[in-house]
């Protein structure tokens, strides 16, 4: 095994797991395409995994490295071991709402987690469903009475607006 003997650290931990389980197609490759993880996980946890599977491999371990901006809540960084944590399972709104809250920030800004800012996009999920329902159903009618639905030129231009922002570093608050 690549462990090796004695209790390893956690940064070579991740970095044995990851090489064990995850292995590459060829010498020259990583095993990860995406790494991800809270921005307080850059140093030292993932440049040590960098560190590691550079001496090892001589070639990084993934090849992006995303680091997400913290949620908050209580003015601290959400956190189980502190006591400040809100679980998805226990909100009684529709998940696509609090999907919808984090997807609002781009994902490498801090969020702050509030019933109130929750609220806000519990009231925009539910704007979004009726302009949805609305659109297909007129999509469906025009299908049935027409025969041809044409799809609005509007549309393809805010459709090649969202990639765009997708593509231009994940930005979910602009898509």
């Amino acid at each position: 095994s690549i462990h090796g003997v004695g209790r390893p650290g956690w940064h070579i931990e991740c970095t044995a797991i990851a090489l064990e389980y995850l292995e590459p197609l060829d010498s020259d490759a990583t095993c990860i395409d995406i790494q991800g993880g809270g921005s307080d996980l850059i140093f030292p946890h993932h440049e040590n995994e960098i560190a590691q599977s550079m001496v090892l491999n001589n070639h990084t371990l993934a090849k992006y490295w995303m680091h997400n901006g913290l949620l908050n809540i209580g003015g601290n960084k959400m956190s189980k071991s502190e006591g400040e944590v809100v679980l998805v399972k226990d909100l009684t709104v529709d998940p696509n709402a609090f999907r919808l809250f984090t997807l609002s920030t781009h994902y490498r800004s801090p969020i702050t987690y509030t019933d109130e800012a929750l609220d806000v996009y519990v009231n925009e999920w539910e704007k979004i469903t009726r302009v949805y329902s609305a659109i297909f159903l007129k999509l469906d009618l025009e299908d049935n009475l027409v025969g041809n639905s044409k799809i609005d030129p509007d549309l393809l231009v805010a459709y090649k607006e969202l990639l765009n922002a997708m593509d231009n570093d994940f930005n979910t608050a602009n898509a």
